[in-house]
């Protein structure tokens, strides 16, 4: 999902679309050896606005009263994100988007990937169904914070499977957004950990406003 031959934005709006914690670890580490840090920063929290855009898909793909509900918070979620990637490019007008050189052996799509997918997606059935029956809205609010440190496309493509039962559209857009902003949490994180100094104040900045803006939405 990281392409050599494209800028360092595109790749993370490409990668994005896969996967934005693995696209964030991989451009993290990058940071290391790139020289434009305002490029690096803007291409992770391009990768998250992605995200917005890949579970939307989803949404509409497998519930699409979830996905009317979710589309204007995702689009705020959207715009936000691309406001923050404006205004770093603005503070670095001279930087060109240099190709992106990475490492291409490991394909992501492969086997071991898709089998991990769908063992996770097994055990978010069974755990979200466990969750559901015996705490309610609650329990699934509770379980989506946690789920943040994962893949969360597994457990959310449950959750949109479970409208029309135990749980209302509503809770599960809840859900989602809480979900999303716990894994914005852990890309902030890995970002932190695996990058280098000089990006840590962007990303910080950028994914504090992310997830103070789910947050909010929430209470909406």
């Amino acid at each position: 999902f990281v392409f050599p031959n494209s800028g360092i934005i595109l790749s993370a709006i490409l990668g994005g679309l896969y996967s934005s914690t693995a696209t964030t670890i991989i451009l993290a580490k990058k940071s290391k050896e790139e020289n434009d840090d305002v490029k690096i920063s803007s291409g992770i929290i391009a990768a998250t606005g992605m995200m917005y855009i890949r579970i939307l898909l989803l949404a509409w793909i497998f519930n699409k009263e979830v996905a009317i509900i979710l589309l204007p918070y995702f689009l705020v979620f959207v715009f936000v994100s691309a406001a923050i990637i404006t205004i770093m490019q603005l503070r670095n007008k001279t930087a060109e988007d240099e190709p992106l050189k990475v490492n291409n052996t490991h394909n992501p799509l492969e086997f071991k990937t898709a089998l991990i997918f769908g063992l996770l997606f097994g055990f978010f059935a069974i755990l979200t169904n466990a969750v559901v029956s015996n705490y309610g809205n609650m329990g699934v609010n509770i379980l989506s914070f946690i789920v943040g440190v994962t893949d969360i496309d597994p457990y959310i493509l449950n959750l949109f499977q479970h409208s029309g039962g135990n749980l209302h559209s509503n809770t599960i857009v809840n859900a989602t957004i809480i979900a999303t902003a716990s894994n914005n949490f852990i890309k902030m994180i890995y970002a932190i950990i695996l990058g280098k100094s000089a990006i840590k104040r962007k990303i910080i900045i950028g994914f504090s406003v992310l997830i103070l803006v789910s947050i909010l939405s929430t209470f909406i």
